[in-house]
């Protein structure tokens, strides 16, 4: 397959998927060339969430066209907000219904990346963060992630991690990140209290720093099993205080 040419988009619209997400004011230039495609400022909306994408997608037409073939993306995006909950429901599926909300989380073999983000704010679940910025590395059903940055939960943060896809039953996940003046409350409520109600966020105050080191498996659904959990911490609280805790 082959293709040339050029495309320029201005303020298209449509409604995407069987939910009908809406994709609108999406504007900019798409160049194509053989079997790759260009992508230069190319802006919109899609559902709660705007983006502003640069780079090259290789192979593209043949991935489009055929089953099993390779892509390789390499992107940088640009966001005012992302609203991961809805973007994950779009790319990975709703959950089933009576069901805790969950995801089918899934890294193709066939997808080779490397992003580069600056996000001004992100939401997922109970997370939001600010001034997101750090790079994305996938292939061979594994995402590599290195110094992303960003404000939240009082504080900020530095994070490394690797997510290891390739059994779909079980994904590994190592992670270090350091943490400088985040509200330990904070971190208890957006992680749900670990999933444990011995000791919960309103029991706790203060601000943390520390460098954390942690191991664990997910299964598909991107819950943990929590018996794989190994953490490596050191940490320090100012100002901690203890309440109510019997």
């Amino acid at each position: 397959a082959s293709t040339h040419g050029t495309v320029d988009l201005q303020n298209i619209a449509f409604d995407y998927g069987p939910d009908k997400i809406p994709l609108k004011n999406v504007h900019g230039n798409l160049q194509f060339s053989n079997n790759d495609l260009a992508l230069s400022n190319v802006s919109g909306r899609l559902g709660n969430s705007d983006f502003t994408f640069n780079g090259f997608f290789m192979n593209i037409i043949t991935f489009l066209l055929f089953e099993n073939q390779p892509i390789g993306i390499e992107a940088d995006l640009k966001s005012n907000y992302l609203d991961v909950n809805q973007l994950f429901t779009i790319g990975f599926g709703k959950a089933a219904e009576g069901k805790d909300q969950g995801y089918a989380f899934s890294i193709s073999k066939n997808i080779n990346l490397n992003f580069n983000c600056d996000v001004r704010k992100l939401r997922y679940k109970r997370f939001h963060a600010n001034n997101l910025k750090g790079d994305l590395l996938v292939k061979n059903e594994t995402a590599v992630s290195r110094n992303i940055t960003f404000d939240a939960m009082g504080g900020d943060m530095t994070f490394s991690g690797i997510v290891d896809a390739k059994n779909r039953k079980a994904i590994d996940v190592v992670s270090s990140f350091k943490l400088n003046g985040i509200h330990v409350d904070s971190i208890f409520y957006v992680f749900e209290n670990f999933e444990q109600d011995f000791i919960q966020d309103k029991h706790l105050k203060g601000q943390t720093s520390a460098e954390v080191n942690l191991e664990m498996v997910l299964n598909p659904n991107l819950k943990l099993f929590q018996e794989t959990l190994v953490g490596d911490i050191s940490a320090t609280i100012k100002n901690g205080e203890l309440n109510n805790f019997e």
